[in-house]
């Protein structure tokens, strides 16, 4: 937390915002990570409560300010009853034992035969019943098999790896089959049990579910990606979760894969009429030899007239309001305004995106003077991954409290200012140049890593960690030979993050379209066969 109150300080010294002047901005995490450094300041006691509560996502480093400004004896009860550790639980009240429950650590202890999880469940009984009904289903599933039931299938989400792997991985019966089918969570486990490497019979049973049970698309499209995994005929799933899909994406995905395992056209022609410019659509294209018509490229003129504003964490906001509500006259007039302001361009999309009807994808070319210096590979994707980060918006804040056009965590602007051996103030991360740059240098480190494209867009999102991990499980090694056939698209759709998953598809897409403006010009195809032939190439020279 040390980098993020250096940063708070620095910021709230460039917007001078006061605990009562916060009150009156929108609430969100620009607020949050605001009030946080509200809280860190010499304050009353009174200010650290009105700050706290102020917070609409409060994290650990709220809490933990309340609890040392204020000094309340309850609050710190109150947090050790949060305390997770089922020893110390024990020794608790029942009202505060039950506060710490943690069905993770639980199911741990579970698999180590441990009889304490049992008795918290006693001990918490009469105040949290609920509760102590899962800790005793978790019990009975540890001891004996009990039937799948929509309780069971429940506590799959909370238990623990080790707990799922141990006494989930395992032949259903036809009943228990049928439980998943009915279930309210049924496109939840399909999606985790084809995404546990370890859940290998469990799948096999979930892989002989008959497309006919199910009514979801999303549910239908992974039991395909199941069934095939498995030798399963899978391509009446994917015609049905096609036929069933509720958004245009939906069902691109699942023509499209529908195409891969039957190589039948018509499929392709289905993907290709979409007026959604998405992945697969995008594909289903340019393997028919046809152009999208509502892709287009947006490029402002570099105005000279300032607005610091527009790197306020609050404009956005406050932007967004104004052009939700605004007339035809008023969303001329917006549209006028923003052209004069300097890196007022994501502003500028924003309003021609609403002016269009969002008929029309824009591709925006913004900050001319912060990409001058980069080659054309470099542009391509600091492009595509701004676009997919921001839309290109300098003053947006996650909830990570990520920063700016290219989304910077606090802490990876420290690392990065380090080795360039400069001072970093991070307010500057709200300014596009700065924070284009800085995330450019860290492009370069992962380029040096994973080499591609899309690679790179897994490893910005989830982390290079995350994308060590699912490497070590299997994907993008594509050395099954089974699957090679569907290829890399097998491995973008079981990575196991919705987010990442989706992140993947789109800067791959969005790197295809900006090549066609930066002189790189690789088609989408193109770029994925790049990755299977990288990757191949890659590791046959490691086993040599």
């Amino acid at each position: 937390m040390r980098l993020l109150y250096s940063f708070f300080f620095l910021t709230a010294a460039l917007f001078a915002l006061s605990l009562e002047e916060l009150r009156h901005e929108p609430s969100g995490y620009a607020r949050d990570l605001f009030l946080l450094n509200i809280m860190e300041q010499n304050i009353t006691k009174e200010q650290v409560y009105q700050a706290y509560f102020l917070t609409k996502s409060p994290k650990s480093a709220h809490s933990a300010l309340l609890l040392k400004k204020s000094g309340s004896k309850k609050l710190l009860t109150l947090f050790d009853c949060m305390d997770s550790n089922i020893s110390r639980a024990l020794k608790k009240k029942p009202e505060c034992a039950e506060l710490g429950v943690n069905y993770k650590k639980i199911s741990d202890l579970l698999m180590q035969k441990s009889d304490k999880p049992l008795q918290l469940s006693e001990l918490i009984k009469e105040n949290a019943p609920q509760k102590a009904a899962k800790i005793e289903l978790l019990s009975a599933i540890a001891n004996e098999k009990p039937q799948l039931t929509e309780d069971a299938i429940g506590i799959y989400f909370e238990s623990s790896n080790e707990f799922r792997s141990a006494f989930f991985d395992i032949n259903l019966t036809t009943k228990e089959l049928k439980s998943i089918t009915t279930s309210k969570n049924a496109k939840r486990f399909v999606k985790w049990a084809l995404f546990d490497k370890n859940n290998t019979e469990l799948q096999k049973s979930i892989a002989t579910i008959p497309a006919e049970e199910i009514n979801d698309s999303e549910t239908l499209f992974f039991l395909g990606l199941t069934k095939l995994k498995h030798g399963k005929s899978a391509i009446g799933s994917f015609v049905k979760a096609a036929k069933t899909a509720t958004n245009d994406e939906a069902r691109d995905r699942a023509y499209f894969w529908a195409y891969l395992l039957s190589l039948d056209e018509r499929f392709l022609k289905n993907a290709a009429v979409s007026v959604d410019v998405n992945f697969y659509s995008y594909l289903a294209k340019e393997r028919l030899g046809k152009q999208p018509k509502n892709i287009e490229f947006l490029s402002i003129p570099s105005a000279e007239r300032s607005d610091k504003n527009t790197s306020s964490p609050f404009y956005f906001q406050h932007f967004r309001k104004k052009l939700k509500n605004a007339d035809k006259e008023e969303l001329e007039n917006i549209l006028s305004q923003t052209k004069k302001i300097k890196n007022g361009e994501a502003y500028y999309l924003y309003a021609k995106e609403k002016q269009d009807g969002y008929k029309r994808e824009f591709f925006l070319l913004p900050y001319g003077d912060a990409f001058a210096d980069f080659n054309d590979s470099q542009k391509t994707l600091l492009h595509a991954i701004g676009r997919q980060e921001s839309l290109f918006v300098p003053a947006l804040v996650s909830s990570a409290y990520a920063i700016g056009v290219m989304q910077i965590i606090p802490l990876l602007a420290e690392e990065l200012a380090s080795k360039k051996k400069e001072k970093l103030e991070f307010f500057e991360l709200f300014e596009p140049t700065k924070n284009i740059s800085y995330a450019a240098s860290h492009f370069k480190w992962l380029e040096s890593k994973v080499v591609h494209p899309t690679l790179i867009a897994v490893s910005y999102n989830a982390g290079y960690g995350f994308f060590k991990k699912i490497e070590k499980n299997g994907l993008f090694v594509f050395n099954e030979d089974a699957l090679l056939a569907y290829e890399p698209f097998w491995s973008i759709e079981n990575i196991p993050y919705d987010e990442t998953r989706q992140y993947a598809k789109k800067v791959s897409l969005n790197y295809a379209v900006y090549s066609k403006k930066f002189g790189t010009q690789t088609t989408l195809s193109e770029l994925l066969e790049n990755l299977v032939k990288l990757r191949r190439k890659s590791f046959s020279a490691e086993a040599l």
